[in-house]
């Protein structure tokens, strides 16, 4: 088991770009682009989680590996 705490921002850790965020409350069950702060030199990995629910419907985590490139991805 293991943690990782990243306060939003771009930068370099360990010779690797990253960049972390936090959405809004605009995502739902459809499809909502997210466009990176940076630039990648290729597709980056995707780590996510769930923080909160909003409301009583259940919740799931889901973005289209598809639609990973270097400047965005879909998330729902």
């Amino acid at each position: 088991m293991g943690w990782l705490a990243l306060e939003g921002g771009t930068g370099s850790w360990n010779v690797q770009a990253y960049e972390a965020a936090q959405n809004s409350n605009a995502v739902t069950h459809a499809w909502y682009q997210i466009s990176f702060g940076q630039s990648f030199g290729s597709a980056p990995r995707c780590l996510a989680a769930l923080a909160t629910y909003d409301g009583g419907d259940s919740t799931h985590l889901r973005y289209s590996r598809t639609s990973l490139t270097t400047s965005g991805m879909q998330c729902s």
